[in-house]
């Protein structure tokens, strides 16, 4: 039994070694510190791996504590090496470390990290803009990434913003009132006297980088705009060298759009140029059917429309910075718009009684062009000061628009059994010349502990030119016989003085702003055929 006993113990013991020979049950340690090799100091949160000599695997790694000591425990027998790094100090490597039943701890001792100098790239970082940024005073849509809109016009892109709508016609509206100042990079548009659905036809979405929506126009805005202002921005590229975009665009209904933008930057000049054409050409189809109950008698009308519309436009824009140092900065700009638009159609009439039958007839064809073209001269000044957010602007702006409209009109009549009768023949002859100068300043001095102030003027020279011309076709004579009680020949003058202070802080999370605007406005009108005049002065 004794014997027995004795037995089993060695086998035991001899069977534990054979195991730990073996690794299966590691023990192994390795152990050292870390230390600047110039200054001996401990060198605290380094980096320690260690890896399998045979196949580089790696095992366990660590780092250094406060004292810059390290230790890996739990390995198996077998060969090794370490890799001890960090940043700013060349990495080290220690080879030939056993780990073996006679050497279960390795002790590698000081290990001592040259400094290493390392020259970095050039980094890039990139990020992108909010979609919608809230102020006190406007909403900023950043739109240029906006690929619902691409190929279309600034009417497509005013369209997606909330709380604005766009009508068939292309009026546009905030919160219901179409009364809407338009802006282009915070200036009076170079189509003077056009209308807003005009100059947001003009500008291509492609150009657009955002749009500021001020809801709540402080006093530094004309108060023409009661309902908001639409601010557009145009992109312009300020990286330096040469670059540029090129795109075009087709969509479907026949529309096509191009457009390029050139940009090249030297230390003191900023070249900037840019092209883009537009084309769309629509087919519309529409039928209208009424019934008409006056004192119980019923007649019904029936209208089929036909027409092709037709849009194209230009535009091309031209400038240069001239940065005189790192507070004052000179712009010139040059921006050249022409587009126009055409219709062809025809509206088949028939005026029916209460029995169905035939009682008129006729077919007005309409064939109309309306070419507009417009430019604009910037002469801008901006000044920055050391103090963040405090800058000083002046601008000079000349804008010169003209547009000329030409409509054919022929009625043709016709019997009951649907013969013709007679042609009715009109023409309608308009033209418009609109010049606009504008002289303007702006101080924005943020204090601290104190608020914001901005402050300013305005002087705006308009004189503006419509005439409208009618004509009837006399067919005795075969003249064209003008008809007076439509002709107009209106000329109007407007000069407004504009003085303004804002002053704006916050109040923990609550932002407030008071303004005050005194304004100067003379205006001289007066109606050529007519012989009338007025003049006013408030």
């Amino acid at each position: 039994m004794i014997v027995a006993l004795i037995s089993c113990s060695l086998s035991a013991q001899y069977s534990e070694k054979k195991n730990n020979q073996n690794g299966n049950n590691p023990a192994g340690r390795v152990t050292g510190s870390l230390f600047d090799a110039q200054t001996n100091q401990i060198i605290e949160y380094g980096n320690v791996v260690l890896y399998l000599t045979k196949d580089s695997s790696m095992v366990n790694g660590t780092i250094s504590d406060k004292e810059g000591k390290f230790k890996l425990e739990n390995l198996q027998f077998g060969m090794y090496y370490i890799k001890a790094s960090f940043i700013g100090y060349a990495t080290k490597f220690i080879d030939s470390i056993r780990v073996n039943p006679k050497s279960l701890e390795v002790d590698l001792g000081k290990i001592f990290l040259d400094e290493q100098s390392i020259e970095l790239g050039n980094v890039l970082v990139t990020g992108q803009k909010e979609m919608v940024i809230n102020n006190l005073d406007k909403k900023i849509i950043n739109v240029e990434k906006d690929l619902t809109s691409t190929g279309g016009s600034a009417v497509d892109v005013v369209g997606n913003i909330p709380s604005i709508t766009v009508d068939l016609d292309g009026n546009v509206s905030f919160r219901g009132n179409q009364n809407i100042i338009i802006l282009i990079d915070g200036k009076p548009s170079a189509l003077v006297g056009a209308s807003n659905s005009d100059i947001l036809n003009s500008i291509p979405a492609s150009s657009i980088e955002s749009i500021e929506l001020v809801t709540n126009p402080s006093a530094r805005y004309d108060p023409d705009g009661s309902s908001g202002i639409l601010n557009i921005i145009l992109k312009k590229r300020i990286d330096g060298g040469l670059n540029g975009a090129v795109s075009l665009n087709v969509g479907t209904g026949d529309k096509y759009n191009g457009s390029i933008n050139l940009n090249y930057r030297t230390p003191y000049f900023n070249f900037f140029g840019s092209y883009d054409s537009r084309i769309m050409n629509n087919e519309n189809q529409g039928n209208t059917l009424r019934t008409n109950n006056i004192n119980n008698s019923i007649s019904y009308l029936d209208q089929q429309n036909n027409g092709v519309f037709k849009f194209g436009s230009h535009n091309l824009g031209a400038g240069l910075d001239y940065l005189y140092d790192d507070f004052n900065t000179f712009t010139f700009s040059y921006r050249f718009r022409k587009f126009g638009f055409d219709s062809d159609g025809i509206v088949e009439t028939s005026n029916k009684d209460s029995a169905n039958q035939l009682t008129n007839y006729f077919e007005r064809s309409n064939v109309a062009d309306r070419n507009m073209g417009g430019s604009n001269y910037t002469l801008s000044y901006r000044k920055t000061f050391d103090k963040k957010g405090a800058e000083l602007t002046a601008d000079i702006i000349l804008g010169d628009f003209s547009m000329n409209r030409n409509e054919d009109i022929v009625q043709s009549n016709y019997d009951i059994n649907l013969n013709p009768t007679s042609n009715d023949l009109e023409k309608g002859l308009s033209s418009n010349s609109n010049e606009q100068w504008t002289f303007q300043s702006n101080y924005i001095n943020p204090i601290e502990d104190f608020g914001r102030i901005e402050t300013g003027f305005k002087v705006t020279l308009k004189d503006l030119n419509s005439k409208n011309d009618y004509e009837n076709f006399d067919p005795n004579s075969s003249l064209w016989i003008e008809d007076p009680l439509r002709k107009t020949d209106f000329d109007y003058k407007e000069q407004i003085y504009a003085v303004y202070g804002i002053y704006s802080n916050n109040i923990n999370k609550f932002q407030y702003q008071v303004g005050l605007r005194a304004e100067q406005a003379n205006v001289d009108g007066s109606e050529a055929v007519t012989l009338t005049a007025f003049n006013k002065n408030y």
